[in-house]
């Protein structure tokens, strides 16, 4: 799963990026998702979030993180980030960035 299969509240299962079982597998050792984990886009449209389905089994690229709430409650943690105020946190500090880029150039 990429950034750009994650959406606001649910996983497009369109357009994903297929890997072989041995990769899936190493990727597990790192990471494994558990259903209730938070995803969060992290590139593209950042800050896009949804809860973790317990099926199908899938990886994530560095585009996607995931969060593992303390206490199970990631329905939640993934509305809040998507809540008015928390995307206006995540995204203030990238259209900050764009600006001083242009005023650098």
């Amino acid at each position: 799963m990429s950034a750009r299969n994650i959406q606001d509240g649910w996983i497009s299962f369109e357009k994903v990026d297929y890997i072989s079982k041995d990769v899936h597998e190493k990727l597990k050792q790192r990471l494994t998702i558990n259903e209730g984990d938070v995803l969060m886009s992290c590139s593209g449209s950042v800050g896009r979030s949804c809860v973790a389905p317990k099926k199908p089994e899938f990886s994530l690229v560095r585009s996607v993180a995931a969060l593992k709430p303390v206490i199970e409650n990631g329905k939640f943690m993934s509305y809040s980030i998507r809540s008015t105020l928390l995307q206006s946190q995540i995204k203030y500090p990238i259209q900050i960035s764009w600006y001083l880029i242009r005023l650098i150039e």
